[in-house]
Parts: C-alpha cells; structure tokens; sequence
C-alpha cells in the first residue's frame, strides 16, 4: 500500500476512535516501524512512545484499579494490574482495534499476517499510541480512549477465585495425574524475556515482558486462554 494512503488509514483509525487530533505527525510516529524509518531516513520510529505509553498505562490503570475496587488490599489489585496490564493482555486489545493494520512498513519488513501474529508488537503499538493521544491531546483523552479499551477489560475480570494466571495453571497441572508443567525463558534482542510454558513437553503458551516473572505470567495467561474452552480439558500426554 502506498504511504499516503497508509496515512489515510491511521487518519480514518483515529476518527473512527473519536480522537480528534491536532499534530497528526505524532501518531504516524506512533505506527512508524524501524523498517519505515530506516528506508525513510526518519530520525525515530514508534519505540520512544512506546517508552512513554508504557509508564502512562501502569499509572493509569493503577488509579483506575484503586478507585474502582475500593475494598481490595493491595494484593488483590495487584493481581487485576496483572492479569489486565500484560502483553498478551494489550496485544489483544491492540488486535481487537486492528491496530496491526496501520503500521507503516518498509520494503522487506514482516507482512501484514505475520504483525497481527506478533503479541510484543501490537503491544508496543497500543503503548505508543496512548503516548500518541497523551502528548497531543493531554491525560483526559488518554483516560476516554483507556476506558472503553483497558478500562473495560478490567471491569470484565472475573474475580471468583482470583489468582496469578501462573498459579492457575499450576494448580490445574497437578490435578491432572502424571502431569508436569515447566517454563524456558530467554532474552529477547529488546532486552526483555520470552517465556514458553510446556505440560508434558508440549508448548501452550508463549509470553513476553519486561522480567522472568512477567514473562511466565504472560506465558501462563495465553495457555489458559488456550485451555479455556473445554470445561473438562484433558492434558495431552
């Protein structure tokens, strides 16, 4: 797709979310891929945002969390911060808005089907949109667009029995018998970790973050939403 009508696109995204923008620029900064901006000789691509949306989103859902559940400790809005503000959590409402769709590419960058399959990337592409709205249009814009996205999904958490999605699955695994469940992690080219989460040797989910610890919980968090779907799930083996 030519670059103008790529703009287009991010152009019809943005009202179609009901941002009315001022500096369009930043928000083609937001979905500029590295690939984009080398071909281009642009002098950023969407990672600065995406340094910045990442702290604003923590913050953000933490108020949120805090006023909205105003009778949990400190544990148990930790775990709602958990389950709602992780990768796969934000790569997934980053797929439900089609957000992959919008990245501007350079020739030779991964294809449009392999992006939408890419959780850290859609991720860093709804964290440097939040940075997007934040610096052009300031924090009550930022809390509209997170209400009907993340604030949402937070209001949606199931909180019978609300536990770690790690200690989910582990309680799961020893209730089936002969059964063992194991996680290998490692470091991605970002610095952060990858974690793949395996019950007896075959993979159910993978997870990214910014520790081990956020990793395996992502890790764990997709091979839930994996299990998920049958009531009575049996373990291959």
């Amino acid at each position: 797709m030519q670059i103008e009508a790529k703009k287009d696109k991010i152009r019809e995204l943005l009202k179609g979310l009901k941002i009315n923008y001022r500096n369009f620029d930043v928000y083609v900064e937001a979905f500029m891929h590295s690939s984009y901006a080398n071909e281009y000789k642009k002098d950023c691509d969407y990672q600065r945002l995406e340094f910045l949306g990442d702290s604003i989103i923590e913050m953000c859902s933490s108020l949120f969390i805090y006023k909205y559940f105003k009778n949990f400790n400190e544990g148990q809005m930790s775990l709602i911060r958990t389950k709602n503000v992780n990768k796969h959590a934000l790569s997934q409402l980053s797929q439900n808005l089609g957000l992959g769709d919008y990245i501007l590419l350079g020739h030779g960058a991964l294809n449009e089907d392999k992006i939408n399959q890419s959780s850290s990337l859609l991720e860093d592409i709804y964290e440097s949109l939040v940075a997007a709205i934040f610096l052009d249009l300031g924090m009550k814009h930022v809390n509209k667009f997170l209400d009907y996205t993340l604030y949402q999904a937070i209001r949606d958490t199931q909180l019978d029995n609300l536990k770690h999605s790690k200690t989910q699955l582990q309680e799961f695994v020893q209730s089936q018998k002969n059964s063992e469940i194991y996680y290998q992690n490692t470091n991605t080219q970002s610095g952060n970790f990858s974690s793949k989460v395996f019950i007896n040797g075959i993979e159910y989910g993978q997870g990214y973050g910014k520790s081990k610890k956020m990793a395996e919980e992502a890790a764990a968090t997709a091979a839930i939403d994996k299990l998920a779907p049958s009531i009575s799930i049996k373990i291959n083996k």
